[in-house]
Formats: C-alpha cells, structure tokens, sequence
C-alpha cells in the first residue's frame, strides 16, 4: 500500500480502520512470540499451520516466513518499544541452546 493510500484510509493517519486490524491480526499475534528462533518451536507444535495455511507452504517456508515476521514486520509497525521487549525477553530466559528434531527435520530452541 502506497504512502497516499495508507494516509487516504487512515484519515491521514489518525484513525486504524478495523478492516486493516482484522487483516492484520494474525501477523500482530504472531509478534507476542517476540522471538524468531521460536518460530521452529510453533512449527513443531503445529501452530505455525494456523497461521500460513497455503498446502504449498512446507514446514521450512512456515519457519522461514514466521521469521520474516518477527524480524521485520513487527519491528517496523511496533518499533522501538518491540525492540526492546525482544531484548528482555532474551535477557530473561538465559542462554539459547539448538535442539534437533530429526522426525519433523527442524530445529526448536531451548533456554537455560
């Protein structure tokens, strides 16, 4: 959506029109997961199909588009503030550690 467009729904940036919002809950509850190396944990536990339910889409895509999400979309729409809940989150949970499921062929995330 163009710059004119974004400000012409949004009567030049004042309101959220609940058309957008409804569009764009998923991709903003897939942001509480704040953490991108979690995206393998949801795709183990079957969530990330919920949210990008295209048949095409393998267990890697998923992943790889949940990524994309937290690493970029949701910084960009929440900004500053989402940085820094990332941060504390990776401060909070301790040290990361890899851990891999050779049945679904993916990698999950653990914390210490």
């Amino acid at each position: 959506m163009s710059r004119d467009e974004s400000s012409q729904i949004t009567a030049n940036f004042t309101q959220m029109p609940i058309s957008w919002l409804a569009k764009e809950q998923p991709r903003f509850e897939l942001c509480i997961a704040t953490d991108p190396y979690l995206c393998g944990n949801l795709e183990e536990r079957g969530i990330l199909e919920r949210y990008f339910p295209d048949p095409k889409l393998n267990p890697n895509s998923r992943i790889s588009d949940c990524k994309d999400i937290l690493n970029v979309y949701c910084q960009k729409r929440f900004g500053q503030l989402y940085e820094v809940y990332v941060e504390w989150s990776y401060e909070l949970c301790g040290e990361r550690e890899s851990v891999w499921f050779e049945e679904k062929r993916l990698i999950a995330t653990t914390y210490m």
